[in-house]
């Protein structure tokens, strides 16, 4: 009896479990997809301001070669999951070493393109952690995070801009 009891529990765990995981999922997809349309429309909005430095431009060259090619081209060719955040050619790497020769010599540089590229370089860790076999350590996580920024003060970083695209789904749902 105390193993029907045990198993019983245990298919009702990993049921929930397995429910969980399959619409945090979805969610966190849908919020990321619009963390890159953000990232993809504060770029544009920031070369329309007027001139643009020479770093600038280049920041903006590299963040909308990331936007535009690398990640699309990451997905097409199956880079996402583990793989790409080895990949030396991979999306996060770009993004990487972008920001490690932007913020070496940042003179110049308009500063929001620099803590652009800063989320988007989490928005791309969290994306590809979506798509790799620890995805079910990773959902949890990404929640408990979100509901911690939730709770506490942080404006500014990836996950307070999650956070406020999560209220914003969130708020078009309700009115719908």
């Amino acid at each position: 009896m105390q193993y029907i009891i045990a198993g019983a529990a245990g298919i009702v765990f990993i049921s929930a479990f397995v429910w969980y995981s399959l619409k945090s999922w979805k969610r966190w997809i849908v919020i990321l997809d619009n963390a890159f349309r953000y990232h993809m429309d504060s770029i544009n909005v920031i070369a329309n301001e007027g001139e643009l430095s020479t770093r600038s431009r280049d920041a903006f060259r590299i963040l909308t070669w990331i936007l535009k090619k690398q990640m699309p081209a990451d997905v097409k060719s199956g880079l996402l999951g583990f793989r790409g955040l080895l990949y030396s050619q991979s999306a996060i790497q770009t993004a990487w070493n972008a920001f490690f020769d932007l913020s070496g010599n940042s003179h110049g540089l308009d500063m929001r393109l620099l803590r652009l590229l800063n989320t988007l370089i989490s928005t791309l860790y969290s994306y590809y952690l979506l798509h790799s076999v620890v995805r079910w350590a990773v959902l949890p996580i990404l929640d408990i995070r979100l509901l911690l920024s939730k709770t506490g003060r942080r404006k500014t970083g990836a996950i307070a801009l999650f956070r406020d695209i999560e209220l914003t789904i969130r708020s078009r749902h309700r009115e719908s």
